[in-house]
C-alpha cells in the first residue's frame, strides 16, 4: 500500500505538486458544493456530485434550469430561458456531462442533452431564430422555436453551432467549428459548414462499407471515386498507380518486367 501510494506521487511529480493537486481538487470540491446549493436555493435543479470550475451565468428563471448528477460546468457557460412573450424555454442537462468555458444554451422552447455527453470551449445551442419576413426590421421579426434533442455520449468539438429542430443521435462526433441544421444519425462523425453527415468507418465491419463514391474526406481516394469524378490524366503522363510492384533497373539489363530501360514506356508499364 505504501509502495502504491509513493508510485502515485512520483507519478504527480513529487510531493509537493502532490499537495498542490490535493488542495486544489478540495477546494473545487467544497466550493462545488458551496454553489450548487446556491443555485438550488434561487430555483435551479442541480443534482448530486456536481463540480463547477467557476461562476456560471443564467438570464431568465432559473427553474427552467436542471444539470443532471456528476457534471462538469466549467467558468462561463450561460443558460438563457426566454420566460417573456410565448418564450417556455427549459434546459436540461443529463447526467455525466460536460461543458468547458464558454459553452451557451439558448432555449425559447426546449433543449435535451444526453447522458455523458461533452461541449467543447465556445460551443452555442439555440432552438429559435428570428422570421425574415422583407419590410420588417429584424428585431421586429417573430421569433420561431423549435425543440433541440442531442442524445447519449455525444461529442461536440470546439465553437460547434446547434440552431433549431436538429435531433443529435446517440454517440455522434461533431467536428469542431461545425454548424448543424439538420439531424444527425447515431453513430455517424459529421464536420462542416453546414455538417454533412459521414459515416464512422472504424464502427463499420469491412462487408458493409459505405459506397466508394461516397468516400470524399478521405485522403488518397482517388480510385474509389465515379469515372465521372476522376481527375483526368495529362496525354503522356506515366499512371504510377498500375506501375508493377518492385523497382524498375534503371539500367541497360532487363529489369523484372522483362524489358530494357530503351522499351519501357507509360502504355507498356500500364499494360504490365
Amino acid at each position: 500500500m505504501i509502495a502504491r501510494a509513493r508510485a502515485v506521487i512520483r507519478g504527480k511529480g513529487g510531493w509537493l505538486n502532490a499537495v498542490r493537486i490535493a488542495r486544489q481538487i478540495a477546494w473545487r470540491r467544497a466550493f462545488s458544493a458551496v454553489y450548487a446549493a446556491w443555485l438550488r436555493a434561487h430555483g435551479a435543479r442541480v443534482g448530486r456530485g456536481c463540480l463547477f470550475f467557476g461562476r456560471i451565468v443564467i438570464h431568465g428563471d432559473p427553474r427552467r434550469v436542471a444539470i443532471g448528477d456528476h457534471g462538469r460546468i466549467h467558468r462561463g457557460v450561460t443558460f438563457w430561458t426566454h420566460d417573456y412573450d410565448d418564450g417556455r424555454g427549459r434546459i436540461t442537462l443529463g447526467r455525466h456531462v460536460t461543458c468547458l468555458t464558454g459553452v451557451t444554451f439558448n432555449s425559447m422552447s426546449a433543449i435535451e442533452v444526453g447522458d455523458h455527453t461533452a461541449f467543447g470551449d465556445g460551443c452555442y445551442v439555440q432552438d429559435n431564430d428570428h422570421g425574415t419576413a422583407p419590410g420588417t426590421p429584424v428585431m421586429q421579426q417573430p421569433s420561431v422555436a423549435e425543440p433541440i434533442v442531442i442524445g447519449v455520449d455525444v461529442w461536440f468539438g470546439a465553437r460547434c453551432v446547434v440552431l433549431k429542430g436538429v435531433v443529435v443521435g446517440d454517440h455522434a462526433v461533431i467536428g469542431a467549428g461545425s454548424v448543424v441544421v439538420k439531424p444527425i444519425p447515431a453513430d455517424t462523425v459529421a464536420v462542416g459548414v453546414p455538417v454533412p453527415p459521414r459515416s464512422r468507418c472504424a464502427a463499420s465491419p469491412a462487408s458493409a462499407r459505405p459506397d466508394p463514391g461516397a468516400c470524399l474526406w478521405r485522403r488518397g481516394c482517388r480510385d474509389s471515386l465515379p469515372l465521372e469524378r476522376q481527375t483526368p490524366q495529362k496525354p503522356g503522363a506515366r499512371d504510377w498507380r498500375r506501375a508493377p510492384r518492385g523497382p524498375v533497373r534503371r539500367s541497360g539489363t532487363r529489369s523484372r518486367t522483362g524489358l530494357s530501360r530503351e522499351e519501357v514506356s507509360p502504355g507498356t508499364l500500364a499494360a504490365a
